[in-house]
């Protein structure tokens, strides 16, 4: 029951409130064009404006992984201009009063890496925006300048000093060359030292067996004199064949070295090769869009306002609606 005559109650108010409405209609358009008509003179009445933007990107820092490295991040970057960081500067530069106060809208993006700046000029203003963002511009690249040139001079440092490492490491590879066709040298000469000791002994032994082989000469002395000279035979390519054993140990030895020596140098063009890309790639603030005007003024989102006031000269109506009746039901009773 009570759901019923709440309902009831509902619907009463809602013929109560429909009957009020159509009986002060007029009144309720009347005041809601009146609101509407004034709200829009005010806003066509107030002066266009422009909208005045550029975009930069921030001070490249080099190659880090195949990824530009910015000097500061470009949501920093977007910061400092935000809050005003460069204001005075600008001032400066244009020979503006102390007291002038402006204000920069800026929107950055970490996927593109560019700071968009914008500054909202009145009609006839446009142009001093243009100089506002183009003295913005020099201010930041002057505060960056002195930053890139010093790292950019101890890069420059960094590539002479790999330069002359890698002098210093090819010289040494030349004097292990030099060597190693001193050793090729030697060691062809020591095989054919070894070859002809090798024929020397064989022809010393045939000599001895054919002279213990001659029973006239059996107990001659050459046979001593020939295994003595056999023996210092022996001895000699015993001495041969080590040194040249010790040889091929060194040309190994050397040879791993200057291999060793050129896979520094590898390492070091590479590295000299990375600091030229990355000095290919240092530069300071870079304005990506000069400055321009926008064509069109920049609504100030009068459509809003005019909703607004539309709604509240209606809500303002009906209550007046509402007391005028209420008035006048009390005059009657």
């Amino acid at each position: 029951m009570n759901n019923k005559s709440d309902n009831l109650e509902y619907e009463i108010d809602l013929v109560k409130y429909s009957g009020i409405l159509k009986k002060w209609i007029w009144l309720i358009l009347a005041i809601v064009v009146i609101s509407l008509t004034i709200t829009w003179y005010v806003l066509s009445g107030k002066p266009k404006t422009y909208e005045v933007s550029m975009i930069l990107e921030p001070p490249r820092w080099g190659l880090k992984d195949g990824q530009i490295q910015y000097l500061v991040p470009v949501d920093n970057l977007g910061a400092r201009i935000a809050e005003g960081i460069f204001n005075q500067d600008i001032i400066k530069d244009q020979n503006m009063s102390e007291n002038n106060n402006f204000n920069f809208k800026v929107n950055s993006s970490k996927v593109s890496g560019t700071v968009e700046v914008t500054i909202m000029q009145r009609e006839g203003e446009q142009q001093q925006g243009l100089k506002m963002l183009n003295s913005l511009y020099r201010a930041l690249a002057s505060n960056y300048a002195g930053i890139i040139k010093q790292y950019t001079s101890n890069l420059d440092r960094d590539i002479m000093r790999t330069k002359s490492t890698i002098m210093t490491k090819r010289n040494e590879i030349e004097l292990i060359m030099i060597k190693l066709k001193y050793l090729d040298e030697r060691e062809a000469f020591l095989e054919k030292e070894i070859e002809e000791a090798k024929r020397d002994r064989e022809e010393l032994g045939k000599k001895r067996d054919s002279a213990i082989e001659n029973k006239e000469r059996r107990d001659d002395i050459s046979k001593f004199l020939y295994t003595n000279i056999i023996q210092q035979s022996i001895q000699y390519y015993n001495q041969i064949c080590n040194q040249l054993v010790d040889l091929k140990v060194d040309k190994k030895m050397l040879t791993l070295q200057a291999n060793n020596i050129q896979g520094e140098i590898t390492n070091l063009e590479a590295e000299e090769e990375r600091i030229k890309n990355s000095m290919d790639n240092i530069g300071n603030v870079k304005m990506v869009q000069p400055p321009k005007i926008s064509n069109i003024p920049i609504a100030v989102k009068n459509t809003r306002k005019m909703i607004m006031a539309g709604m509240v000269s209606l809500a303002f109506s009906f209550l007046l609606a509402l007391s005028l009746e209420a008035i006048k039901n009390a005059k009657k009773s």
